[in-house]
């Protein structure tokens, strides 16, 4: 028990002796008071690109129609009861199946006219802004 404390107080010794070797005469300790962190400037958090969403719900993608910046991110997510996909007429863009609760992602670099291969009869378009 006292080979114990006897450690700990030599440990203890060690590293007040390491903290205050550090600190040289004529040295200053930077002031930790209220005022020192309310000089420090606030930082502006990190900037988020801003995916643009087309759900696809109740057998339709939601809007039909977006119009988007060149090289935005467009995210389709499958809030449906069932599988689609989405196809671009051309048929140069697809997905794999998206399946309920996931989504994909595609950057639009040109317009596109699309459908659901799965179920033909849901279109939507993809619009680059002028």
């Amino acid at each position: 028990m006292k080979t114990q404390n006897l450690g700990r107080a030599t440990g203890f010794t060690i590293l007040l002796f390491l903290a205050c070797s550090c600190v040289q005469k004529g040295d200053s300790i930077p002031e930790t008071s209220d005022t020192a962190a309310e000089n420090i400037a606030p930082t502006a958090p990190p900037t988020v690109a801003k995916a643009d969403t087309i759900l696809i719900r109740q057998m339709k993608f939601n809007p039909q129609e977006l119009h988007v910046n060149k090289g935005a991110t467009v995210i389709f997510v499958n809030k449906d009861v069932v599988a689609h996909d989405v196809t671009s007429k051309d048929k140069k863009t697809y997905s794999d199946t998206i399946k309920v609760n996931q989504s994909w992602t595609w950057v639009a670099n040109d317009s596109m006219s699309y459908y659901c291969s799965i179920h033909p009869t849901m279109l939507g378009k993809v619009l680059i802004n002028p």
